[in-house]
């Protein structure tokens, strides 16, 4: 059984802040009658449409493929990696948080045990549409508590334009949200454990509000600013097509390539080969520091 591409079927969740329209990626999804928010790409339930595998879900076909479909290194990885996603808001999603890969195994076995480090890479953005990712300098607990008491927490933000192709690298423990008129493709680690902290009144549709994790997501948190998440993607030398390293960790790395349409590679990268790569076609090591991240 050789390896081959694989088209795999998308599941489409449902959210308040979703949107009626998915057009144009998936131009059959218009009109909707409750607002879709995200279309998971390689969610362990996703159905394969082609190959071999047709027919299963990807995580029953994860456990049976062989080493030289999971690539080698992965030969041994009970779970699939990566989740890849479309995000189509409408609205603010809530303000929140994800843990990283120490606090999820010591108190989330049950959600899975595992963090969220993530990456957002714009498809589209309206004008004006904006992101909060991290705390200014000199937010901390107290500050931050009194903020949400008083419905003022998005004012100790770094607020960022968003514009079609640009990236932004988002690590465990960083705050944020994702503001509307955009669609995002977001690779993340394989988790779905939120800390939800600010939901802006939001009610369910039984009329509820939805749960908030205050507590969790002020143990998991990094309060003071942690950088400049905006990436800046480094071009690759690859012939005929145009090739970009978004970003990459040792979660994920990312790449975008350009031929007559785009498309996005993400992969479970060696980051020590990947670096020792590209520092052979001349990579500077500052370039190295603004795309890599330890």
């Amino acid at each position: 059984m050789r390896p081959e591409p694989t088209r795999i079927e998308p599941i489409f969740s449902p959210r308040l802040w979703g949107s009626r329209s998915l057009a144009p990626l998936y131009p059959e999804k218009s009109n909707l009658a409750e607002p879709l928010g995200e279309a998971w790409l390689t969610g362990v339930d996703c159905k394969i449409a082609t190959g071999p595998f047709k027919g299963k879900t990807l995580g029953t076909a994860w456990s049976e493929m062989p080493a030289e479909w999971r690539g080698t290194r992965l030969a041994s990885r009970k779970n699939f990696p990566i989740l890849v996603k479309f995000i189509f808001p409408q609205e603010k999603l809530s303000i929140q948080v994800h843990p990283n890969d120490a606090y999820a195994a010591a108190h989330e076995q049950a959600a899975g045990g595992r963090g969220k480090t993530e990456m957002w890479h714009a498809v589209a953005a309206e004008p004006g549409a904006q992101v909060l990712v991290g705390l200014k300098s000199g937010v901390d607990k107290k500050k931050f508590l009194g903020a949400l008491a008083e419905n003022k927490i998005e004012d100790l933000f770094v607020s960022h334009v968003v514009h079609g192709g640009d990236t932004f690298f988002v690590p465990a423990g960083t705050p944020h949200t994702i503001g509307p008129g955009m669609v995002l493709c977001e690779v993340q680690e394989y988790s779905d454990l939120t800390y939800r902290v600010y939901d802006y009144g939001r009610l369910d549709a039984h009329g509820r509000p939805r749960e908030l994790h205050v507590e969790k997501a002020l143990e998991v948190m990094k309060f003071g600013s942690v950088g400049v998440p905006k990436v800046v993607g480094l071009p690759l030398a690859a012939g005929s097509v145009s090739k970009t390293l978004l970003a990459a960790c040792s979660y994920f790395a990312t790449e975008r390539w350009e031929f007559r349409a785009s498309v996005i590679r993400t992969w479970v990268p060696d980051l020590e080969n990947l670096r020792a790569e590209l520092r052979r076609a001349g990579v500077s090591e500052a370039q190295l520091a603004q795309t890599i991240f330890a």
